[in-house]
């Protein structure tokens, strides 16, 4: 996935969210969905950067330091660790939003 669909996605999440907002007069239902759409969003975000290691779409890379990047060791294997570590905090937000969302489900 390039940096560009990762923004599209990005924005429609965005505007899907932004515009239920008007359609759905039940505050309770529009947080249902924000919350999925959210969880589902994070949850993407660290399967890219966990099995895909697309942490040159995150970091904003062009192509010449992606390939620069991927000849030098040393520099990859700290770009993957930083990685790692935003696909874990993407992962546990992820699966903090699912927990909202059954908390608010249960009540």
């Amino acid at each position: 996935m390039t940096r560009k669909k990762y923004i599209y996605l990005a924005i429609v999440i965005g505007i899907s969210i932004f515009i239920s907002y008007f359609f759905i007069s039940d505050i309770r239902e529009w947080a249902v969905i924000t919350n999925v759409f959210l969880a589902s969003f994070l949850m993407y975000t660290s399967y890219l950067l966990f099995y895909k290691k697309s942490y040159n779409l995150l970091a904003g890379m062009t192509e010449e330091e992606l390939k620069k990047s991927e000849s030098d060791i040393e520099l990859r294997l700290k770009y993957e660790k930083g990685a790692k570590i935003m696909g874990v905090i993407s992962f546990i937000g992820g699966l903090f939003v699912l927990y909202i969302l059954y908390s608010s489900l249960k009540l």
